[in-house]
């Protein structure tokens, strides 16, 4: 689906989507071991949720747009699985498939679309537009 629009994101409404985040994740009362930040939109929401929720952090290098690099993942412990966007549903689909989460697993994005094959998001801050490119503050160029 082409995107008609492009959205930038600012640090502000990036700060207010974390918060949003980290209420609902502490309203949830889930004990949560380690947080699975996905590379590489997962890495900046993973760093800030693990600072504000005291849970360790783990980076996982997964990427299906850029690059395809795929890292195997085997969690000791219930995990949070964090990314920017659930656009597709691509990403968060092969990594709750092929990593290994015995314990279980919850997920996390920033923006999750309603379209996005990946039905099972558990925390999102917002809801995001089909037709809209979502463009992160880490992603701007200088």
């Amino acid at each position: 689906m082409k995107k008609t629009t492009v959205r930038p994101i600012s640090w502000k409404g990036h700060d207010l989507m974390i918060q949003r985040l980290v209420k609902q994740l502490q309203q949830s009362k889930h004990t949560i071991g380690c947080i699975l930040a996905l590379g590489r939109g997962g890495f900046v929401p993973g760093v800030q949720l693990s600072h504000q929720l005291d849970i360790p952090l783990v980076p996982l290098m997964w990427q299906t747009r850029d690059g395809n690099a795929r890292q195997p993942f085997t969690s000791t412990t219930r995990t949070l699985i964090v990314d920017d966007i659930n656009d597709s549903g691509q990403t968060l689909s092969d990594v709750t498939s092929a990593c290994q989460f015995p314990h279980g697993h919850l997920t996390a994005v920033l923006i999750n679309k309603t379209s996005s094959s990946f039905k099972d998001v558990d925390f999102y801050a917002e809801v995001g537009d089909d037709n809209v490119w979502y463009e992160f503050p880490w992603e701007k160029s200088v």
